[in-house]
């Protein structure tokens, strides 16, 4: 995939023919043109304001750990932008480049659900309002309470857990295995 979907500038400029010649080595024909249009987006964005940072600089975020205000802005702006870009896809995209943002993806939104803190599985500002909440009570960025959430919930080893496979499972968790039982209404509900 890096040898076809790496260089946004190539990306950018792929014409039909190219784009067709990517689809044919790696199939997946719709994400393939959204990541054409997607790096067209990149291009457009970088002309108009210089870089990516002044980009930023223009929502107000100048810092690793902006105010909410200027996050919700510029999730609006980066989804009306780029095609495929969902309110999970934005919130992880920020936090990879570093901000302070929780992604609420299914992993840590069923586990928020779970333990009764949002209202549903599909919560995603409640997830990210508990994560705030987590944030402050224990002191640690946001990243790191994300990572600790979906170790719980995903599947795969994880050493760190002493799991083959994750706990809170979509299917079949391992509830003999959960630190947090005692406060699981899923369970208890089940």
């Amino acid at each position: 995939m890096k040898k076809w979907l790496y260089d946004f500038k190539l990306l950018a400029e792929a014409s039909d023919v190219k784009e067709k010649q990517i689809v044919d080595h790696i199939g997946f024909p719709n994400k393939v043109r959204q990541c054409v249009l997607n790096a067209q987006s990149f291009s457009t964005l970088l002309v108009s304001f210089g870089s990516f940072q002044q980009y930023f600089r223009r929502w107000g975020i100048n810092n690793l750990n902006p105010d909410e205000k200027s996050l919700d802005s510029i999730r609006k702006d980066l989804r009306s932008r780029f095609v495929g870009i969902g309110p999970v896809n934005v919130n992880h995209f920020l936090s990879e480049l570093g901000l302070n943002v929780l992604k609420p993806d299914r992993v840590i939104c069923r586990i928020f659900y779970r333990l009764d803190l949002i209202k549903s599985p599909d919560d995603t500002d409640g997830a990210i309002a508990v994560g705030r909440d987590f944030q402050q009570a224990v002191g640690k960025p946001l990243r790191v309470i994300d990572i600790i959430i979906v170790k719980y919930g995903q599947i795969g080893k994880s050493k760190d857990l002493g799991t083959n496979g994750g706990i809170c499972l979509e299917n079949d968790p391992k509830c003999y295995m959960c630190d947090v039982l005692d406060y699981c209404h899923w369970n208890r509900n089940r």
